[in-house]
């Protein structure tokens, strides 16, 4: 069932943002996300594309998400998008 959970989210982006927000940190709390490299490149690439359409309050979710994983201070393009932004 991990595995077809998994699968399922590689292949399909979440119905919103909230939706696949919810279901990352699912992952998250449940070591599903760690154990997974591409989850968690998947993950980043939806915020890249999704960023200009988030609302402010998700994209502070996915930012503080992002840090909480280790991922926001390595990308360079997040944090321009971010100074941009705010």
């Amino acid at each position: 069932m991990r595995q077809a959970l998994i699968e399922m989210t590689l292949n399909n982006y979440g119905s919103s943002d909230r939706d696949f927000y919810e279901l990352f940190k699912y992952y998250e709390d449940n070591n599903i996300l760690s154990e997974n490299e591409n989850l968690l490149a998947q993950l980043r690439h939806y915020v890249e594309q999704r960023f200009d359409y988030m609302d402010r309050s998700m994209i502070l979710l996915y930012s503080e998400f992002l840090k909480d994983l280790g991922m926001f201070f390595d990308d360079r393009s997040l944090i321009e998008k971010l100074d941009h932004y705010f």
